[in-house]
């Protein structure tokens, strides 16, 4: 089992050794879409042998040198840099540390990878392997990485630590994923390294939770929807009401696609009102529309 660093936040850009195999640095880039900051990992081999760096994060010189640091300790060569998903506070320095420690970008988005990553491939580095899951959801582009026999998962931000994500993919996805979560854990303490917050002990628990959340939103929306909410801008307002205003690009995405999947469902599990269902639909397109004249 992974231990949790002793205090959260640990200073940012310090390596903090979980495991004899995984290194723990919080990237210096805290706010208010990313918390305390995003979670890099270092996952190492035996000395001498190769590691890889997970989300390196923000493009800060002083982070990718302690994170190219950590991962060539040991006379150990990085065989790549993973993105968990290609989200700036998780990308943004991917490049420059692929430079930094000459290794390939490696990730399930083609734009991104220099080294694409399938569903079920394993990345093996001696002692410990990876085992790559496309996890879509939170993005299309997410996947999960566990560490094959070690009962370790990096959850990017699939899961969160102590915090829900936003859904900015395909919902009915992202719930399948949590189903995948719960599957792999099975009945043994699995624990989850996220990409933001802390460790999580029990990740069987942690997508347990989230799922009855999303479940729990989708048939609040549904109750609001009937009561004469058809807007995204009214729904919004209904489930998140004390949002911050740096927030409600994320609650709007996060809303069209619960809306999305709504709307494609049959009336007994969707939107029970033709009616409602039609004028919540040409809102979303308005909506939809309206972001992208904005790009």
């Amino acid at each position: 089992m992974t231990n949790s660093p002793a205090a959260w936040p640990p200073p940012p850009s310090t390596p903090v050794p979980l495991t004899p195999h995984v290194i723990h640095l919080l990237a210096p880039n805290a706010n208010s879409w990313t918390y305390e900051g995003t979670n890099s990992w270092v996952i190492r081999g035996a000395a001498g042998g190769s590691s890889v760096v997970v989300d390196p994060g923000t493009e800060d010189r002083a982070h990718l040198e302690a994170l190219a640091a950590a991962a060539t300790s040991g006379g150990c060569r990085v065989a790549a840099v993973i993105l968990t998903h290609t989200h700036p506070d998780h990308s943004d320095g991917a490049r420059a540390l692929s430079a930094l420690v000459d290794a390939p970008v490696a990730a399930v988005a083609p734009e991104w990878a220099d080294r694409l990553l399938a569903d079920g491939e394993r990345i093996d580095l001696g002692p410990v392997a990876l085992d790559v899951l496309h996890t879509p959801g939170h993005s299309d582009d997410s996947l999960c990485l566990s560490l094959a026999g070690e009962r370790t998962v990096l959850t990017g931000d699939t899961i969160l630590g102590g915090r829900s994500a936003g859904v900015f993919g395909d919902l009915g996805q992202y719930l399948a994923t949590l189903e995948q979560l719960i599957a792999l854990s099975g009945d043994e303490p699995t624990t989850a390294l996220p990409g933001h917050g802390p460790v999580v002990a029990d990740l069987r628990a942690a997508a347990s939770r989230v799922l009855e959340v999303r479940r729990g939103r989708l048939a609040d929306i549904v109750t609001h929807i009937g009561g004469g909410d058809t807007t995204v801008r009214a729904l919004v307002g209904r489930v998140y009401p004390k949002l911050e205003e740096s927030r409600i690009p994320s609650a709007v995405a996060t809303m069209l696609a619960n809306l999305d999947y709504l709307v494609g469902q049959d009336a007994a599990r969707g939107i029970p009102d033709p009616t409602a269902r039609e004028a919540v639909a040409r809102d979303v397109d308005r909506v939809r529309t309206q972001m992208m004249s904005r790009r």
